[in-house]
């Protein structure tokens, strides 16, 4: 089983290593024509002209929009105290509208 899993990490690492990294920012709105040209190429070479088929999306940071802020506070609340996150494990505190469930507490 360890040698498995040692064989599937190796693998997941070469496909890693291997996808290409497309820019799409450039071709959201706004995005100058310099650079949305580059990243049409960049998805031509990597879904189209012997590319592997699939890519890793760059540039995405302005389609995150408040899905990057929720990640942001959920990475704040798991950094919190055990103590303090004890105060709202589920039960103690759903009269207050609020539960956490982590693994942790």
């Amino acid at each position: 089983a360890q040698r498995r899993a040692s064989t599937v990490a190796a693998e997941a690492a070469s496909v890693a290593t291997a996808a290409p990294r497309v820019d799409v920012g450039g071709l959201l709105q706004g995005a100058g024509l310099a650079r949305r040209g580059a990243a049409l190429e960049e998805l031509r070479r990597a879904l189209l002209r012997g590319g592997p088929g699939y890519f890793y999306a760059a540039g995405v940071e302005p389609l995150l929009g408040e899905t990057a802020q929720v990640y942001e506070l959920s990475r704040a609340l798991h950094a919190l105290p055990a103590s303090v996150k004890r105060r709202f494990v589920d039960g103690g505190s759903s009269s207050q509208g609020a539960a956490y469930s982590g693994s942790d507490v």
